[in-house]
């Protein structure tokens, strides 16, 4: 009882400090933001946006766990109007040796913009005759109430070894239908994406990938599709270079990409 009594000031001196950091952190660039305008609206706007995050994070290093798994993204607009992600993966199952698992993740998301939606998925890794394995399925939903539909939308996913092969089929369900077969279509696009590494060569990977959508209101044809070769030589450096074309418009380009891995 006497080590209880000593120990609970210096837990709350912690808690007293850890508060003070995070509004610290809240505020303090939430002023400089609003210094420049002179803006009390912004810095109110900032330090929400900060104070949420904040919190969040905070809530994770006391919390169980799984909320370690979990990533939350909150931000007001300047009319402050909400936006929010919130995406997990948790493991379901890890084999003995710790070479064969099954992860569930999923996520909600909703903007301003005209979007709310959320996915749920099951994938598993493990060997199969000396090759790595992984299979994925995912489903979704959308409500894009600016665009007066909602979306429906199944994946899959399969990785072998050095093949990754991705592919999706939504069906967007229109309200207000303009006409009887528009409402009847079952399919309205697809989304599929390949990349395969060179045989020999660990760091070159031949990327293909390939949209296609029919317009929900009508009978016109969307389509993308972009073919590309990316090279990571020195490991943190990365060239992608190749082609990418929508309907008809077709384009070269280059990037060039350097990693860098920040703290600890």
């Amino acid at each position: 009882m006497v080590l209880a009594t000593i120990c609970a000031p210096g837990r709350a001196l912690g808690a007293e400090i850890d508060l003070a950091q995070w509004l610290t952190d809240a505020a303090a660039p939430a002023l400089q933001a609003a210094a420049a305008t002179n803006d009390p609206a912004l810095a109110a706007r900032e330090s929400l946006n900060r104070g949420l995050s904040g919190a969040f994070s905070q809530l994770q290093r006391i919390g169980p766990t799984w909320l370690q798994n979990v990533r939350l993204d909150v931000s007001f607009d300047p009319i402050f109007q909400p936006s929010y992600a919130i995406s997990t993966t948790q493991p379901l199952f890890r084999a003995a040796r710790r070479d064969a698992s099954i992860d569930l993740h999923g996520g909600i998301v909703h903007d301003a913009t005209g979007r709310t939606g959320g996915n749920f998925g099951l994938r598993y890794r493990g060997q199969l005759e000396g090759w790595q394995v992984m299979v994925g399925l995912e489903g979704a939903v959308e409500d894009r109430w600016l665009q007066d539909l909602e979306r429906y939308t199944i994946g899959a996913e399969l990785g072998l070894g050095s093949l990754e092969v991705r592919a999706s089929l939504f069906d967007d369900v229109l309200r207000n239908p303009a006409s009887s077969q528009i409402a009847d279509r079952r399919l309205d696009g697809y989304d599929l994406e390949v990349n395969a590494q060179i045989p020999h060569l660990s760091w070159a990977w031949l990327k293909v990938h390939r949209f296609w959508q029919i317009e929900a209101s009508g009978e016109a044809e969307i389509t993308r599709d972009r073919l590309s070769l990316q090279l990571a030589p020195l490991g943190a450096l990365e060239i992608e270079a190749g082609t990418e074309a929508q309907t008809e418009l077709r384009s070269w380009f280059a990037q060039l990409r350097w990693r860098i891995t920040l703290g600890g």
